[in-house]
């Protein structure tokens, strides 16, 4: 696997799906995720550093440059300290959901509560079916499979960006992939890893793309889930992010909050992939939106906005191509 280069959390990775930007802190321990839209900063994730480096970052963030004004500042998917942070600086916090995380030191599947799962395991086993995690460079004909699989998953909608990651054969050729193979061969599911550290937490792994195919067996995405949860522990990672259930116990009262998770279900799935990433036992915690003013519909509707843009060349979203947006001198 890629050596690890920097301190990040479970959503570094996605700076290299090119619509968003690093603000680096003066001495360059910590940075901040960001994209723009409609003239507002969105900020994805917390600082990632040490904690101390990650708030020195955020308050740097909050007041150099062009972010000094923080009516144009909103921050997603932030941990409940950070958002805890933000509401000092006079924002306003709103639970959006929460990141499933596996603690990988002890992970088993020993006990009556995995029987049902680790019966599917041995049933598609011994049919044929194989998990594998291929490491990187991959070779072109697994990114050629990849991108089949990835196409049929999508059936012609569009990929969304910001918040997830999104296929590009450069960026899936950079990552390792948990594989699900067909007694034939053929690749059925497939999902790429990214990995991070996290001070004094150690080495961890996320998952990123995930994508399957139709005539995946039922079962089989819990078995190539296992199976990569299990190769994480065998290689010393410290734990696993599954990713965040947008929406996940989230309904705080407000009506237009209900609105959004009534209409969301027509299009996405929310309460069967908190059921799915449930099954592999992980603890939950809390992620926010903080944002400034008193609309958290409209600071919603930015990050829809973001996350639903049409991307330009290269992933770069077609209104920044090509340029520049300055923060501070410490952007890359």
């Amino acid at each position: 696997m890629t050596p690890i280069p920097e301190l990040g959390h479970s959503l570094s990775h996605l700076f290299y799906q090119e619509d968003k930007r690093r603000f680096w802190s003066a001495d360059r321990s910590a940075f901040l995720l960001y994209a723009t839209i409609a003239g507002k900063r969105i900020v994805l994730g917390d600082p990632a550093g040490s904690e101390a480096d990650g708030r020195a970052a955020l308050r740097q963030f909050l007041t150099q440059g062009g972010a000094s004004d923080k009516k144009k500042c909103l921050f997603y998917q932030m941990s409940a300290s950070y958002a805890r942070l933000l509401e000092q600086q006079g924002f306003r916090a709103m639970k959006t959901g929460e990141e499933a995380i596996v603690d990988l030191v002890g992970f088993h599947t020993g006990g009556k509560d995995w029987v049902k799962l680790r019966t599917k395991i041995n049933r598609l086993e011994r049919d044929g079916y194989r998990c594998e995690v291929l490491l990187p460079p991959l070779a072109a004909s697994t990114i050629s499979e990849a991108r089949a699989v990835s196409d049929a998953w999508l059936g012609g909608k569009r990929e969304k960006s910001f918040s997830v990651g999104s296929f590009s054969e450069a960026y899936v050729a950079a990552h390792p992939i948990a594989a699900l193979r067909a007694p034939s061969g053929e690749l059925l599911a497939f999902v790429t890893l990214a990995e991070y550290e996290r001070p004094e937490e150690g080495r961890r792994i996320a998952v990123d793309l995930m994508r399957y195919r139709e005539g995946t067996p039922p079962g089989g995405m819990e078995v190539l889930f296992v199976r990569m949860l299990q190769w994480g522990q065998a290689q010393g990672y410290e734990a696993c992010s599954l990713g965040v259930s947008p929406l996940s116990n989230a309904c705080d009262g407000r009506l237009w909050m209900k609105a959004v998770r009534f209409a969301a279900r027509r299009h996405y799935n929310f309460e069967g992939l908190r059921h799915f990433k449930a099954k592999f036992r992980p603890r939950w915690e809390e992620r926010y939106l903080a944002y400034p003013g008193r609309s958290a519909a409209l600071a919603m509707l930015h990050v829809a906005a973001l996350v639903h843009r049409r991307r330009g060349v290269q992933g770069v979203p077609a209104d920044v191509a090509g340029a520049s947006v300055a923060v501070s001198s410490s952007n890359s």
